[in-house]
């Protein structure tokens, strides 16, 4: 009952908020580097299809 207590929904509220930013901030950093490697393949295709 005490850790109930302690556990205030103010606590959960700021936590789930924390976990919420974080993966929205991890969810941005994984498209980043994935348009960042697309874009290098895109480019890599668009050399190679021009020298052939």
């Amino acid at each position: 009952d005490k850790i109930q207590a302690e556990y205030t929904p103010d606590m959960q509220e700021w936590i789930s908020e924390k976990l919420f930013d974080t993966r929205i901030n991890g969810f941005n950093a994984t498209i980043k580097r994935y348009a960042i490697r697309s874009s290098f393949f895109v480019m890599l295709y668009v050399v190679i299809t021009f020298l052939c």
